[in-house]
């Protein structure tokens, strides 16, 4: 699954206008690639496991598309670049009530080239415009997967301080494990989790649903 999110990565690094960084960012894995870097001495091995299998992935996907794109600028030329105008304005920030980091992509099957290169963009920069008009907005912000062990007797204080989090999965066993997710304006919660947990680890820092 690595492989293939550094594959989607790679295309964006070489397509003009597409940011790799941006699709990785869509992908959630933005923030690990940074603390796997930064932090990398910390957990070696996890790290670079990780970064290579985005790597390769990266790799497969510049030495195997740059191909496709040669050929498609020397026999489609109009259509593929119509195809990069239409992922350049899909690209563009603060579209909408300041968002940024967007990626829409445009595809013509048809028609001419009577409107202009001018009247493509603004035609195709409507089109985005009014499709984020009627899209929902959902905040998104940084959060960690929470994994929660304890024993059956302390289940009613568990759910009374997670309260309305959204547990993800439970697990019935010796003891009763919980997965969630806390944003890290939530991170005060640990420490009374800490009181009754037999094991409690922060995993991945990710992308998630704002409340």
């Amino acid at each position: 699954m690595l492989v293939l999110k550094g594959i989607i990565i790679g295309i964006g690094k070489i397509i003009p206008g597409v940011s790799g960084s941006l699709l990785a960012i869509s992908m959630g894995l933005y923030p690990k690639m940074i603390d796997s870097i930064n932090y990398f001495f910390d957990n070696k091995r996890d790290n670079f496991k990780f970064l290579f299998k985005i790597g390769i992935g990266v790799l497969i996907s510049i030495v195997f598309f740059s191909n496709i794109i040669i050929y498609a600028l020397n026999n489609y030329y109009l259509i593929t670049m119509f195809f990069f105008i239409g992922l350049i304005l899909g690209s563009m920030n603060d579209i909408k009530n300041n968002l940024d980091n967007i990626l829409a992509i445009v595809i013509r099957y048809f028609g001419g080239i009577k409107l202009g290169a001018g009247g493509l963009v603004r035609a195709y920069s409507n089109s985005i415009t009014n499709a984020l008009n009627l899209t929902e907005i959902i905040s998104l912000t940084f959060g960690y997967l929470v994994e929660l062990e304890f024993a059956y007797d302390q289940i009613k204080l568990v759910d009374y301080i997670l309260n309305d989090k959204k547990i993800i999965s439970k697990e019935y066993n010796s003891n009763i494990i919980y997965k969630f997710y806390l944003d890290e304006n939530e991170l005060n919660f640990i420490p009374e989790l800490e009181k009754v947990a037999i094991h409690l680890s922060l995993k991945d820092k990710v992308l998630i649903k704002k409340d």
